[in-house]
């Protein structure tokens, strides 16, 4: 899979090598260059271009990952953006806080693709918590499906979008899930 990982650049790198050193060996691609190679001296310092260059950058790596992890101990309001930017997005993210340190930000988003995980030690515990997170986390990804609608379908899906500011997936996948709700067979299927 593909891991956005993201941190305080005020934190800790060797930290964060470790992190990210579990993640590839257990088999995934991590997305980590912009907390491992930067600091924020030097983020401090650069020109407005950089930064809608960087932010750009950021906002096409998380679409292109599959689960993004946040090490969200050190709070910083980036780390919240770009959490915020994931789960608006329909990516799962891993919250990873040193001893149950969670920022009191955090402790308020309500989402099943929002998965805190503590932990004590940069040590085995961590990789097999991060581990078991993953797991979890790959339950609540997105599957694409692409089918083929009438032109009326597609004005009315275009008029809710518009007139109603709600999105074409949502509402689809919202219909869908009531229709489960109701389903007494399915429910049944579903148990055995």
């Amino acid at each position: 899979m593909k891991i956005y990982f993201t941190a305080s650049l005020r934190g800790d790198k060797g930290h964060y090598k470790k992190i990210v050193a579990y993640l590839e060996d257990l088999g995934h691609t991590v997305a980590s260059d912009h907390v491992l190679k930067l600091d924020s001296d030097f983020v401090d310092n650069v020109d407005d271009d950089y930064r809608v260059k960087y932010y750009r950058d950021m906002l096409k790596t998380i679409s292109g990952s599959d689960i993004v992890v946040a090490e969200v101990t050190e709070s910083s309001t980036s780390i919240g953006h770009e959490v915020t930017v994931a789960l608006e997005k329909g990516k799962p993210v891993i919250g990873l806080c040193y001893r149950d340190d969670v920022p009191t930000i955090f402790k308020a988003i309500r989402d099943e693709k929002f998965i805190i995980v503590s932990y004590d030690e940069l040590d085995s515990s961590l990789e097999r918590a991060l581990k078991r997170a993953i797991k979890k986390a790959q339950k609540t990804v997105d599957i694409r499906f692409n089918f083929f609608i009438s032109p009326e379908i597609a004005r009315y899906l275009d008029w809710l979008s518009k007139y109603k500011r709600i999105p074409r997936s949502v509402y689809l996948r919202d219909l869908i899930e009531n229709e489960m709700e109701k389903n007494t067979e399915y429910k049944d299927f579903k148990a055995s």
